[in-house]
């Protein structure tokens, strides 16, 4: 893991030991993914919406 990837790791530690992530909006809730899934490049969307139906 790099050094940035280290400290990102620790400063969400820090925070979720001091509580500051507990009452996030939509903390429970599942991700809306479905449409239009940040994830998939743009140029492989229609052809991961034709294989999902």
């Amino acid at each position: 893991m790099g050094i940035i990837e280290t400290i990102a790791e620790q400063r969400i530690r820090e925070a979720q030991a001091r509580g500051e992530l507990d009452d996030l909006p939509g903390a429970g809730k599942p991700l809306a993914l479905e449409e239009d899934n940040p994830f998939v490049p743009p140029e492989l969307r229609m052809a991961y919406k034709v294989l999902k139906n």
